[in-house]
């Protein structure tokens, strides 16, 4: 995805036991007008530790280069 001119992207992480829950959005300078470009959410596999943040990043990690989020800003 490309943010349109003037844009900036960011994404928000949130999750529970059972549940990683993403937006990504674009973000307009100066106006404070937000683009929603996608939601999603992935289900914690059986094996992934939400108490262990290398276990948890790994997930995340796995997820945002399959869907192929580059965005820095978290």
């Amino acid at each position: 995805m490309f943010s349109r001119i003037g844009e900036r992207m960011i994404l928000a992480i949130d999750w529970d036991a059972r549940n990683v829950r993403f937006v990504h959005a674009g973000m307009r300078k100066g106006k404070g007008k937000v683009r929603i470009e996608r939601m999603f959410s992935v289900d914690v596999p059986q094996d992934v530790n939400v108490s262990d943040p290398e276990s948890l990043g790994g997930l995340i990690r796995e997820v945002l280069n399959q869907q192929r989020i580059r965005t820095p800003r978290v």
